[in-house]
């Protein structure tokens, strides 16, 4: 089984959903865009820290932790306007 290993780049996407009354986006981040369209909920947890940031005049809300990685994949500076902990579950 000579050469039979291949390095494969998988397709990654950032992916925003309007959250309902609200002008703000959660941002999702996945290495399945195929399942895309079979989506009905997106999931938060209970006990990570989420910012709330303008990017290109939209409200992006995503996890606190990834705001220096999409920094630096946006080559630009992200601004912190809100941090929210989500508590309820909404049914």
């Amino acid at each position: 089984m000579d050469n039979s290993y291949q390095d494969v780049t998988d397709p990654s996407v950032f992916v925003k959903f309007k959250l309902v009354d609200s002008d703000s986006y959660l941002l999702a981040w996945t290495t399945t865009p195929w399942t895309l369209p079979a989506n009905t909920a997106v999931a938060v947890n209970e006990h990570e820290d989420y910012a709330e940031v303008e990017v290109d005049g939209l409200k992006l809300i995503m996890a606190k932790e990834l705001l220096i990685k999409l920094s630096v994949m946006k080559n630009t500076t992200l601004f912190l306007t809100t941090l929210i902990r989500f508590s309820k579950v909404a049914s």
